[in-house]
């Protein structure tokens, strides 16, 4: 099992989300978990929010256009 499966398995499991944040500049990545109730109803568990800061690398620059060649010259 690779890293990314563990990843996807323990967030699963705890039924958290990871998503990025693209109001924020730079955008972040967050991870959600949402709040956990017992079966009588009581709270067990609040929902949080963790900001795990910039973890995308920036976008790359755009491409140069290409330089047209003329055939003919």
């Amino acid at each position: 099992m690779n890293t990314l499966q563990h990843l996807l398995k323990l967030l699963d499991k705890h039924h958290a989300h990871l998503a990025i944040d693209g109001r924020a500049e730079p955008p972040e990545l967050l991870l959600r978990l949402p709040a956990h109730g017992g079966a009588n109803g009581t709270l067990g568990r609040y929902a949080m929010e963790y900001r795990l800061g910039q973890q995308l690398p920036p976008p790359a620059p755009p491409l140069p256009e290409p330089l047209e060649s003329n055939p003919t010259a």
